[in-house]
């Protein structure tokens, strides 16, 4: 039996998104659904950054990458993603608060920041602006 301390860096979070304190203390747990995650556009280093968007992905209650009009909150904190890949994943949801858009690893539409009704998003791009579209 090997009793040894191991170690391993992954990588640093980037919470610049985070505009206030507001929400760090009522995350809920959630599950991810990986499959809604690709290993080129959200987990290059080998974990999820926080920031990603996150909503339900059905009536199974797993999260995964928030696509169409739907947004519940943001990746709390990273998540590390082995060589090979689980199904699943615990993670922290933030789901109140307020967020910079401008450092959100991925940009939320329109849509669905009206849908995150508990979070105050700051410094979107007005309408025809970069990001922040349908």
């Amino acid at each position: 039996m090997d009793l040894g301390t191991r170690s391993r860096s992954w990588g640093v979070d980037d919470t610049s998104w985070l505009a206030s304190r507001k929400g760090l203390d009522t995350c809920r747990s959630v599950t991810l659904d990986m499959s809604t995650f690709t290993k080129a556009d959200h987990y290059p280093d080998g974990f999820l950054p926080s920031g990603l968007p996150l909503a339900p992905t059905g009536e199974d209650g797993l999260y995964g990458l928030a696509s169409g009009s739907e947004l519940d909150g943001y990746l709390r904190g990273v998540v590390h993603v082995p060589d090979e890949v689980p199904d699943r994943a615990g993670a922290a949801l933030q789901w109140e608060g307020v967020v910079d858009y401008r450092f959100l690893p991925v940009k939320p539409t329109t849509a669905q920041i009206a849908a995150a009704v508990h979070i105050r998003h700051e410094n979107v791009p007005a309408a025809g602006g970069e990001g922040g579209g349908d």
